[in-house]
This record gives C-alpha cells, structure tokens and sequence, in this order.
C-alpha cells in the first residue's frame, strides 16, 4: 500500500477502532440494503496494524484492481474497505465474496457517523 493511504489509517486509527463490535443496519446505506440479504451487520474486528499486511495479502487478487483495501471485518467473512486509489481514496466499501464490491459513503468519517447513530 502507498505511503500516503498508510498515513491516512494512522490519522484514523481511533475512529476505526472505535467501530469495533458496532453493528448497524443496512438501510443506512441504500446501495448496501439493495445488494445483499441481511438487514444488520455488525463489525467484529477492525485490523490492527501489525494485521493489516497479511490481510491485504491475502485479499489482494479480489481488491487490487478495485483499489480497494480491507480495514475490518464483519460477521460472515465480509469485509470493510477504504479505497487507496487517487479516484476513490477515503472512500469507504463493503466488499463480499458472493455480493461483490459495494460502495457505502464518501469518507470514513461519515460512515462512522452513520454507524455511530445506528
């Protein structure tokens, strides 16, 4: 990952760490409520980041061409991602094996806005 998307997630560790254990419902985002079955997910882990590289690894043949990064995970396997791209970067996604890439929000801090209300 560049250097410039490592200094993002610095910046926004707290607020990260801090959607631990939140879960929220889906038709807070429409696009997400639309694409996939469940009507609440919540956020198990957010990836520490001594974590991060392994999982970036392990997912980089699914996320790469999206510009995409996952930054935590929810229940089921399915994960939270940040774009590290000059056209998407911040922007925040949901991506799922079976569902695909789903865009949520413009920026961390408002997903986390969001989430935070529930």
């Amino acid at each position: 990952m560049n250097k410039e998307f490592r200094e993002y997630l610095e910046l926004h560790i707290n607020e990260l760490y801090s959607l631990e254990g939140k879960s929220f419902k889906t038709r807070i985002f429409s696009s997400l409520e639309k694409a996939i079955p469940d009507s609440t997910l919540e956020i198990t882990e957010v990836f520490t980041s001594d974590e991060l590289e392994q999982v970036w690894k392990n997912f980089d043949s699914h996320t790469s061409e999206l510009g995409i990064a996952p930054i935590a995970e929810f229940y089921g396997n399915m994960v939270l991602c940040l774009g590290h791209e000059r056209n998407n970067f911040g922007k925040v996604y949901y991506f799922d094996f079976d569902f695909g890439c789903i865009g949520l929000c413009d920026s961390l801090s408002e997903f986390s806005a969001h989430v935070q209300e529930g």
